[in-house]
C-alpha cells in the first residue's frame, strides 16, 4: 500500500503571502501543529511548513505575511510505501507530514491515526484468524521453508512478520497469521521439520494435550 492511496487532500495549504492570523486559525480548524506552505504557481511548490510553537514565539503581529515558514523541514513521498513512512513519523514523534509528488509538489497531508488504519489494513488485523509464532535461529533463517511446510497444510497464509533478533531476543521469530480456527496440523507439520513454535493458541493444541491442560486446570481450583 503507497501513500498516495490514503493521503487527506483536504487541508487547503497557506502560502508566503498568508498570514500569522490565518495560519493558526487553519491550524486549530484541522488539529495540526505543522502546516504546509507552498507557492502560488499551478504547481505548488511546497516551501515550508509553519509550527504553532514558531508562530506564537516569533510572529511579530498576526497581520505578518508567513514568508516561506520555519523550513522545508520532513516531507513524505506520495510513491513511499506506508510501512517506511509510519518508520519516518515515529521515529521523528510527528502526528502528521505533507505528502509531495516527485516535482515537488504539494499534494496533502497524512496524519498518524491514517497511517494506523493503513497498517492494520495491511496486515488484515481485522481478519479472522489464528497466529502462530516460530522461531529460528539466524544461522538457519529462510522463509521460504517455512510457508511451503505451512501451505502444503491446506492453510492459507493472512500476514507474515518477522521480528529480528536483538539483544533480548537471540532468535528471529516469525509470526504467521492463518486462516484458519484450528493449527494443530500446521502446528505439528513444523515441528515435525525441528521448528520451535513458541506461541500457540489451544486450537493449535491436540485433543489429548487440551485434555491434559484441562484436568490439571480443574485440579489446581480442587486445591
Amino acid at each position: 500500500m503507497l501513500i498516495r492511496e490514503i493521503t487527506d487532500h483536504r487541508p487547503v495549504p497557506l502560502h508566503p503571502e498568508s498570514t500569522v492570523a490565518q495560519a493558526v486559525d487553519a491550524m486549530q480548524t484541522a488539529g495540526l501543529r505543522y502546516y504546509p506552505i507552498v507557492s502560488d504557481d499551478d504547481v505548488q511548490i511546497l516551501l515550508g511548513q509553519a509550527s504553532m510553537e514558531d508562530i506564537l514565539q516569533y510572529a511579530p503581529s498576526p497581520d505578518a505575511p508567513l514568508e516561506k515558514g520555519a523550513g522545508y523541514g520532513l516531507v513524505i513521498r506520495d510513491g513511499m510505501h506506508v510501512l517506511e513512512a509510519a518508520h519516518t513519523m515515529l521515529q521523528h514523534e510527528r502526528n502528521s507530514l505533507p505528502v509531495v509528488g516527485m516535482d515537488g509538489g504539494y499534494i496533502g497531508i497524512i496524519s498518524r491515526l491514517k497511517l494506523i488504519d493503513a497498517v492494520t489494513r495491511l496486515l488484515n488485523l481485522n481478519d479472522s484468524g489464528t497466529v502462530i509464532m516460530v522461531e529460528m535461529k539466524p544461522r538457519d533463517f529462510m522463509l521460504s521453508d517455512i510457508i511451503r511446510i505451512i501451505e502444503s497444510e491446506g492453510a492459507r497464509i493472512l500476514t507474515l512478520t518477522v521480528q529480528s533478533p536483538d539483544a533480548v531476543q537471540e532468535n528471529y521469530r516469525i509470526s504467521v497469521k492463518l486462516n484458519l480456527d484450528d493449527l494443530s496440523r500446521v502446528g505439528n507439520a513444523l515441528r515435525r521439520y525441528g521448528y520451535i513454535i513458541s506461541v500457540e493458541s489451544a486450537a493449535a493444541l491436540s485433543d489429548d494435550e487440551i485434555a491434559d491442560r484441562a484436568d490439571a486446570f480443574l485440579r489446581y481450583l480442587d486445591i
